[in-house]
């Protein structure tokens, strides 16, 4: 008799054990889950903010450069927009050598890099391979963001409201891209919103989970 009660009570206890453990790891993942959903929305956030920062006030950049004749902010601006296809072209090529992380981390920072050059560089050649670099490197992020967050959250429907938010830093950037320019008198200085976001989006990258979560 005994025995059963002693059987009995620690059955209850395992039970009320596994219980709490499971609730833990459901709030746990749920945590895990809102930090996933915040890093990958904030990054293509991001992205589409400097994209459409670079490529949109770019010729308006080169016209302005007294050391450029008029021909040059088309050509800058061509250049970038056929690298950008390229890159994200050449990019499941490029897959087949490094991961996808490697690529990722990659491309943010050569394209960090190449805007910085793009705001330095004092001849239309440099100018032209600036952007193009800056165009190439760009290319592969946004898909890589979106396939890592739906890789990482194993598709779930809650991972598909980030390509809605990513359009809020195309709309957000490069109004802020005019107003520092305005503010300030120069448009190199408004161009260092999309630098600060690239640099932004190198920290974030690093915060990411490195192994997968359930969702």
């Amino acid at each position: 008799m005994i025995l059963t009660i002693i059987v009995r009570h620690a059955a209850q206890h395992r039970a009320a054990f596994l219980t709490s453990s499971r609730e833990e790891l459901e709030i746990e993942t749920g945590n895990r889950h809102l930090q996933l959903l915040f890093i990958f929305a904030a990054l293509a956030s991001l992205y589409v903010g400097v994209e459409v920062s670079i490529s949109g006030w770019m010729m308006t950049y080169v016209h302005r450069m007294t050391i450029t004749s008029k021909p040059w902010a088309a050509i800058a601006t061509s250049c970038f927009w056929i690298a950008l296809l390229s890159g994200r072209m050449l990019a499941p090529a490029v897959l087949r050598r490094v991961s996808e992380t490697e690529l990722l981390n990659s491309c943010i920072g050569i394209g960090l890099v190449s805007a910085v050059l793009l705001l330095l560089s004092h001849s239309p050649m440099a100018i032209v391979l600036s952007a193009a670099s800056a165009g190439l490197t760009l290319g592969p992020i946004f898909p890589l963001c979106i396939a890592k967050a739906l890789a990482f959250m194993h598709d779930s429907p809650k991972a598909k409201w980030i390509f809605s938010v990513s359009g809020l830093g195309g709309a957000v950037l490069p109004w802020m891209t005019g107003k520092l320019s305005a503010q300030s008198g120069s448009l190199r200085i408004g161009l260092l919103v999309p630098v600060v976001a690239l640099a932004a989006m190198i920290i974030l990258n690093q915060l990411e989970p490195k192994t997968p979560t359930l969702v």
